[in-house]
This record gives C-alpha cells, structure tokens and sequence, in this order.
C-alpha cells in the first residue's frame, strides 16, 4: 500500500524579504492552514499531514534560501534518507550550488 504525505505549512508571520535594519519588507505568507487542508485528501486512511511553521520560500526553496525545512520533513518521515555525517559536507555544498547561499 502506498503512502501520501502531505506538508502543511503554517506560515503566519513568516518574512521572505528583509530590509538592511532586519525589518521585514515582503512577508512569506502565501496560503493559510485551512487552504493547505483538504477533507477528501486529508481524511484518507493513507495520508498523513504534518504541518510544518515555516514561509512559503522555506519549504519550496528559492535562490539563496535552501529548502532544509522540507528536507528534514522527509528525512524524519522516512522519505529521503538521513544524510550519513561523512557524506553532509559534500550535500551542504550541493545545495549551495543548487540554490547559491
């Protein structure tokens, strides 16, 4: 039997974008909670939600922002391995090619 995991985020008062003094310029909130829930997929025996806090970018990743949040989510529910210690150094410096930080 297959397994569908399904990632909420909870992205009330997350930031994309700040200013040079730290202050937020463009907030990260793109769909609320409720939006991401949807009964009919939601209440099958086979999903399993895990709600996640964290913005929009966080999760999907952009240029200079590694999606780490959503790695861990799959790593912890089994999706993706963990990443072995002696192999962590050459998956960090993937990723900063991959999304330039």
């Amino acid at each position: 039997m297959r397994r569908h995991l399904k990632v909420v985020t909870d992205e009330r008062g997350t930031c994309r974008r700040r200013d040079d003094a730290g202050e937020c310029i463009e907030d990260d909130f793109i769909f609320s909670v409720d939006e991401q829930r949807y009964p009919l997929v939601t209440q099958t025996p086979r999903t399993t939600d895990v709600e996640v806090p964290a913005g929009h970018v966080e999760i999907v990743g952009e240029s200079g922002v590694t999606p780490q949040k959503l790695i861990d989510v799959f790593q912890r529910e089994g999706i993706v391995r963990a990443t072995p210690p002696e192999r962590l150094s050459a998956f960090q410096a993937l990723l900063v090619q991959l999304y330039g930080q």
